[in-house]
């Protein structure tokens, strides 16, 4: 007998020009009360900004079906279309989780990486690194690592690892988290690595784990905004972000790249990858690279060279 995949609490944020957010928000609960977007555990919804934001509980396998479905319903609809309008854009992206992991564990990861979580608990010396050891000390869920997007991007690092192209780079790590994948760089051979993020409460996690990993002198973070960093001719930009946010940044990190340089993009479903290609294709970039990891994209970009 087959085992049921696990569900995960998402986030999916719903954006559309002049969207009545009251009435989406009471249409679409009676839709899930109702049915056809009936899911075991109710979900919650409420307006933050211009966005309304569902969170629901999903298997991998259920996630596309389900956004499918809700957009045919918002077509085919009269009270939809009027509610959403056009221009409506959706996105899934994990909810955030405040549960600390309390079991000190281990995994590993595409290229034989290991990472080694300590639980919060864990009050003994931590074990030192080794070479191709990674240790997290984090209080968000979401950074250990074991997210499909993650495992994604860490791919992508090991095909530019295997080819030399991380031997002495300059690498930015666009929403470090908790610095996983700019300690996985460092570790490759980076000469030097910036991360980024304007999560204060998580750079204090991603500056915990440098230390721990003994890469203070080769890692630096800020939670600067990229633009006031003047940032130029970086050998690898890897950015494991939802799509919105990337679609707001793109510019700024083309900008930032060498004219050699490998872009890594990561965190969307396979819907905005198109339109992510297509805009970076229109900055002269062609896609070198894609993999799929249980239905989330990460993708190689590069310039297009004579």
């Amino acid at each position: 007998m087959p085992m049921k995949k696990p569900k995960r609490q998402l986030v999916i944020k719903i954006m559309a020009p002049g969207m009545d957010r009251e009435g989406a928000v009471r249409w679409l609960l009676k839709l899930h009360e109702e049915g056809p977007l009936t899911v075991k555990i109710p979900p919650s919804a409420h307006i933050h900004g211009d966005m309304l934001l569902l969170d629901v509980a999903l298997s991998d396998d259920e996630i596309d079906p389900y956004l499918r479905t809700f957009s045919e319903l918002v077509e085919a609809d009269p009270e939809g279309r009027s509610i959403f309008h056009r221009g409506m854009e959706i996105e899934v992206s994990d909810g955030e989780s405040t549960e600390y992991v309390k079991e000190t564990s281990s995994f590993i990861l595409p290229g034989g990486w290991q990472v080694c979580l300590l639980g919060q608990d864990r009050r003994d010396t931590p074990p030192s690194p080794g070479a191709e050891a990674i240790i997290l000390k984090t209080r968000c869920a979401f950074g250990t690592g074991r997210h499909p997007s993650t495992i994604g991007a860490v791919s992508a690092l090991q095909m530019l690892y295997e080819n030399g192209s991380m031997k002495d780079a300059k690498i930015l790590d666009m929403g470090t988290g908790t610095a996983i994948l700019a300690i996985l760089a460092a570790k490759m051979g980076a000469a030097e690595v910036l991360g980024l993020d304007i999560d204060h409460r998580i750079l204090a996690d991603a500056r915990q784990n440098i230390v721990l990993n003994s890469l203070s002198e080769k890692i630096k973070v800020s939670s600067k905004p990229i633009d006031a960093l003047n940032l130029k001719n970086q050998d690898v930009i890897v950015a494991n972000l939802t799509p919105s946010v990337l679609f707001k940044l793109l510019d700024k990190l083309v900008d930032a790249l060498a004219p050699k340089g490998f872009l890594i993009l990561s965190g969307y479903r396979p819907s905005p990858g198109h339109r992510l290609e297509h805009r970076l294709h229109e900055r002269g970039l062609k896609r070198l690279h894609h993999v799929d990891v249980e239905g989330w994209c990460t993708e190689i970009f590069r310039f297009c060279l004579e």
